[in-house]
């Protein structure tokens, strides 16, 4: 009997490991969702959300300036992978990582060509919840990290 307990603990421990990983993924999601939607939409305020507070007012700098060059037509959050979570994490500290892959559809002025990237982006997960790992010097469209 006991060995049954043990393995029935073991799959209900793994079922709520994989609801907890679905969740995560679902929240991830969104966060990307709309910080893609507030750069297409230009609302800087949005998308600024995902960026850590002590580098939101140059984001806010760096996408003016990208947006003089760039439109956005479309976006589209195309895959979510979750890495897993550290062993332990201390209050205020990392408790996951993910990466996203996106679809952006935007044209470049004056030219206005269409074109379409798949852009892979680090995010990063604290008790506040799902942060852009931003980099300042990346290259349009707006990205945060291009790998």
């Amino acid at each position: 009997m006991l060995p049954l307990l043990h393995a029935f603990s073991c799959i209900h421990t793994d079922t709520q490991a994989i609801r907890q990983d679905d969740q995560e993924k679902k929240h991830l999601s969104e966060s990307a969702q709309d910080y893609w939607d507030g750069v297409r939409w230009e609302v800087d305020d949005q998308s600024a959300l995902f960026i850590e507070e002590d580098d939101r007012a140059l984001f806010r700098s760096r996408v003016e300036e990208q947006r003089k060059g760039e439109r956005l037509v479309d976006v589209a959050v195309l895959k979510i992978d979750l890495q897993p979570p550290p062993e332990s994490a201390a209050q205020g500290e990392t408790w996951r990582t993910g990466t996203v892959l996106v679809k952006v559809e935007g044209y470049t002025l004056p030219a206005q060509i269409v074109r379409t990237e798949e852009i892979e982006q680090t995010w990063f997960r604290t008790p506040s919840g799902w942060f852009l790992q931003w980099d300042p010097d990346a290259p349009g469209p707006l990205t945060g990290s291009v790998e």
